[in-house]
């Protein structure tokens, strides 16, 4: 991806008010740089990494690209492209100059602040100071300065209150602090005191001042803890929970807890150990599992002395599990998938319970199966009060070490007491190598386009109702394909085909999402399955995209071969797929085609005929 095109898609990212379109912009960006995923969706908002502000990450992610692109020409696209309010996070002063000077942009306070030079914004000041362009601007670049004379000049030319005493409380001498105080109304008079650099200072202002929650505020932004507690004259959690030590809480909260809340104190703990040595000071236990929860990563033997004290007993069979010891009903011989052997494929089971961020403590279970994946892990629901954690599978393949896992982690779920709720998923991720040629990928879109109401039906166990969330997440996708043009088509390679395909696709959360293919994991992933824990419907799922795929590869050779001479068994595959792209032909019909289209097997088929008969009519 280019430098102009990159910095384009920052913008657009940015002000996407979908934000699982924007996440899927962003990971998509990141992909082109090898940088990290970080955008996370909180409350119905995109946000940063770890729910911080998304601006934060942007601005890593622009100077990884400068990095990136240094001493290529891209460079000055990307530059040239990116919008003004970005410039303030890309690393390189003389291109923020250069804007401001040769190209007139204007310059916002945050651009000037980042330029690395006091010096460079001293000047800046002092050209606007001699022009009398003085403005709340340049007065919040002045306060990042360190030049007490510069501001006071300033001062001196200003009669706007708010901006005198933000310049004021940036002054770096409290001499020149207290010489400005008395020129002041009381409540700005309160600013500059919290804002002087002694805590003796603030301390001998404190009292001075009659009203308690004052007191209180001045004690909240003294340095020294110690100074806190000696001149707190009534308990105040809001102080409290401003002291630096976690030992020293405790302390006051044992030593005061009729007038503390234990909540808000344990709560502000920042030791994960701590909380855990102190959980037993609260008494409802969904505060309990809250403050479990906000226990990231403690001590692993803590964790579980904690957990057993609550009656949760998961520890022993998930130690066990990455250890390879299972009881005897986890290891039973299971039947092939009935997929090619040199298909892979991966998949992402989803689960909820309350305490069901505990698993979240290993990185892995069954050695293999990964429990990283921030973006899902941990999401909380409020409604229900319960968590989600999602368990990815590494790269498996249809032999019987991979299938006994799959039933190892769904009864290691199981047996922990999560549940699949209502907006859980059943992705499916399967190996795009497999297709080989541009004419299976048409052969496989050509499928789904043409069946994917079926397939919406077809891929959930029988009586099921679809998830609420699924067009949000797996949204249908056969209109945009339908109607997303691919330019001169017929002339492309795999490659630019494949390009063009994930272009026309957009983000990531469509019912088939092909934005993985050509990535480190290049797969398709087929994102419409409702979430399960029974082990079976996993496995037929995988057999039905997998057969999908082995026919898409199969009828995408016939299409590409020269002799249009075809065997019996050819000539009805090529049958039934016509027949699915006949809009004439009755889903009933079609469905019958399709399933007879990918499975000889009766048992097989079977299995999808009762999907079908008992799903049909949920999507319109």
């Amino acid at each position: 991806m280019k430098g102009k095109e990159i910095a384009e898609l920052i913008s657009t990212a940015y002000e996407m008010k979908n934000p699982n379109n924007a996440i899927a912009l962003f990971d998509l960006l990141c992909d082109q740089i090898n940088f990290p995923h970080f955008a996370e969706y909180e409350r119905g908002y995109t946000v940063g990494k770890n729910g911080r502000a998304i601006e934060d990450d942007i601005s890593e992610f622009i100077k990884a690209v400068e990095q990136k692109l240094k001493g290529t020409e891209e460079l000055e696209g990307f530059y040239e492209n990116l919008e003004d309010g970005f410039l303030c996070y890309i690393d390189d002063d003389i291109i923020k100059l250069k804007k401001f000077f040769e190209e007139g942009i204007f310059m916002t306070g945050s651009i000037v602040k980042s330029i690395k030079s006091d010096d460079i914004k001293t000047k800046i000041i002092k050209s606007a100071l001699k022009n009398g362009e003085i403005n709340y601007i340049y007065i919040d670049v002045l306060s990042s300065i360190n030049n007490d004379e510069l501001k006071e000049k300033v001062l001196e030319q200003i009669e706007d209150p708010s901006f005198r005493i933000y310049l004021i409380c940036s002054l770096n001498s409290d001499e020149l602090k207290e010489k400005y105080m008395e020129r002041v109304s009381p409540a700005d008079r309160f600013k500059i005191i919290i804002s002087l650099k002694s805590d003796e200072l603030k301390l001998e202002y404190a009292r001075t001042i009659n009203k308690n929650k004052l007191q209180a505020a001045i004690l909240m932004h003294l340095k020294s803890d110690e100074l806190k507690l000696e001149n707190m004259n009534e308990i105040d959690i809001a102080v409290v929970q401003t002291i630096k030590s976690d030992d020293i809480k405790i302390k006051w909260l044992l030593d005061n807890r009729e007038k503390l809340s234990e909540e808000e104190v344990l709560f502000s703990l920042k030791n994960d150990n701590i909380k855990l040595q102190n959980i037993d000071l609260l008494e409802d236990r969904n505060s309990k599992i809250e403050l479990l929860n906000r226990a990231k990563r403690p001590d692993l033997k803590l964790l579980m002395h904690t957990c057993n004290k609550l009656g949760i007993n998961i520890f022993d069979e998930l130690i066990n599990s990455n250890n390879g010891i299972y009881p005897e009903n986890y290891n039973r011989k299971w039947q092939k998938i009935g997929i090619p052997q040199d298909m892979s494929f991966g998949i992402e089971i989803e689960a909820a319970s309350e305490y069901a961020f505990l698993y979240t403590q290993f990185p892995h279970i069954c050695k293999r199966w990964d429990m990283t994946n921030e973006r899902v892990n941990r999401k909380y629901l409020e409604e229900e009060n319960i968590y989600i954690i999602e368990a990815s599978s590494p790269i498996l393949s249809d032999c019987n070490e991979d299938i006994q896992d799959i039933y190892r982690v769904c009864t290691l779920l199981k047996s922990g007491g999560l549940e699949v709720e209502d907006n859980c998923g059943g992705h499916v991720h399967i190996g795009a190598n497999y297709l080989t040629t541009k004419e299976s990928y048409q052969r496989l879109i050509e499928l789904w386009c043409n069946c994917e109401k079926i397939i919406f039906e077809i891929c959930d166990e029988p009586y099921s109702v679809k998830r609420f969330t699924y067009d949000d997440y797996a949204t249908p996708i056969s209109g945009i394909l339908k109607e997303g043009k691919i330019e001169d088509e017929q002339n492309l390679n795999k490659d630019e085909f494949i390009a063009q395909l994930q272009s026309v696709q957009g983000d990531r959360y469509k019912s088939i999402n092909f934005a993985n293919v050509g990535k480190k994991a290049s797969t398709i992933e087929f994102r419409i399955p409702n979430g399960s824990l029974n082990p079976n419907v996993w496995i037929e799922n995988i057999k039905l995209f997998g057969r999908m795929m082995k026919i898409a590869e199969e009828l995408g050779k016939l299409d590409n071969r020269e002799t249009k001479e075809y065997t019996r068994e050819e000539r009805r595959k090529l049958w039934l797929a016509t027949m699915l792209t006949n809009a004439n032909v009755p889903e009933e019909d079609k469905a019958k085609f399709l399933i007879n289209l990918l499975f000889d097997e009766e048992e097989y088929k079977q299995i999808y005929f009762e999907r079908y008969n008992t799903n049909k009519g949920q999507l319109h």
